[in-house]
């Protein structure tokens, strides 16, 4: 099986590279999360800036991730591909090899895989939100992206390498270049370009209301990730 970082479209020609000689440590990264997620989600999409320190570690502790076996994320359900409509999950290696060069690369969950990322998950659990998740998208401008769409959780993307377009159905256009940080709310339509390549970070934060902990039912993230899911 070759390496996740080789089959996910030549990440270090984006600089993607485990280096933490930079890092900002886990208490700012967390903290710059609290503060955006304080801020609150409006009616329209809001950006904001972090510090490079914050994207080098985000950066690092994704690469981490990227780097390891892709079989791995394979057994796990966790490294998913966009179509126009839908999500698809590889079946094995042979099949992620042939969806990496077309498609958007979704690695989910990402707190399942770090101790980074699993760390974050749990801090930013709040009174509002009753779980937050992790995924990273890679992309360029020759990857399948979703048409317009809505997503029934809050949302807070970074963005770590490259440049990333969203367009929104109230004639909101937001351009993210690495370090902008955008605050989606949840129902808000849209859907994103690459002009080249991309690499962000998507903060899923899915609120008390959304999830009854005294339910078999799964969440909105659960269904619309797991719910549609395609093998082929």
């Amino acid at each position: 099986m070759r390496r996740a970082a080789a089959l996910f479209l030549s990440w270090r020609s984006l600089g993607l590279a485990s280096d933490m000689s930079h890092s900002a440590g886990n208490k700012p990264v967390l903290l710059a999360f609290q503060e955006a997620r304080a801020e609150g989600f409006g009616e329209r999409a809001v950006r904001r800036q972090v510090d490079t320190s914050i994207v080098d570690t985000l950066t690092a502790h994704v690469s981490t991730v990227l780097e390891s076996d892709a079989s791995q994320h394979v057994h796990s359900g966790t490294i998913a591909f966009i179509s126009q409509s839908h999500l698809i999950y590889a079946r094995d290696a042979a099949q992620v090899e042939e969806l990496a060069d077309s498609s958007t690369v979704i690695l989910q969950s990402l707190e399942r895989n770090s101790r980074f990322f699993d760390h974050l998950s749990k801090e930013l659990v709040s009174e509002s939100y009753v779980r937050v998740t992790f995924s990273a998208y890679v992309s360029t401008n020759q990857s399948t992206s979703l048409g317009m769409h809505r997503d029934e959780w809050d949302n807070i993307v970074v963005q770590l390498r490259g440049s990333k377009r969203f367009i929104f159905s109230n004639g909101q256009v937001v351009q993210l270049n690495p370090g902008d940080l955008l605050l989606i709310p949840e129902n808000l339509p849209h859907r994103v370009e690459t002009p080249d390549q991309s690499i962000h970070l998507s903060i899923v934060l899915l609120k008390r209301s959304r999830v009854d902990a005294s339910s078999d039912r799964p969440s909105p993230y659960d269904i619309a990730v797991h719910g549609g899911r395609e093998s082929d």
